[in-house]
């Protein structure tokens, strides 16, 4: 059986399997990294201050409208039952 051939065609190297191993891999920036992180970090504690700061008075005014809110069975009827 003949093998085929391609006329004035070039293989590349990698189709050949000649490629680098590593085409010019920029190198890990560990400061950046660490940096990036502690910024994240810095806003993610911003964000949950802020949110506890906007729900803790919405807290204390359902304790005072409703002082048995702790009460298992009242939150059982309040579930099984939302309208009452």
């Amino acid at each position: 059986m003949q093998t085929p051939t391609f006329q004035n065609a070039q293989v590349s190297e990698v189709a050949q399997g000649k490629q680098r191993a590593q085409d010019d891999v920029p190198a890990f920036d560990e400061a950046a990294f660490e940096q990036a992180f502690a910024q994240a970090q810095q806003d993610m504690m911003e964000t949950a201050e802020a949110e506890q700061v906007h729900t803790q008075p919405a807290q204390e005014a359902l304790d005072l409208d409703r002082p048995g809110e702790m009460d298992p069975l009242l939150q059982r009827i309040r579930e099984t039952r939302p309208g009452v």
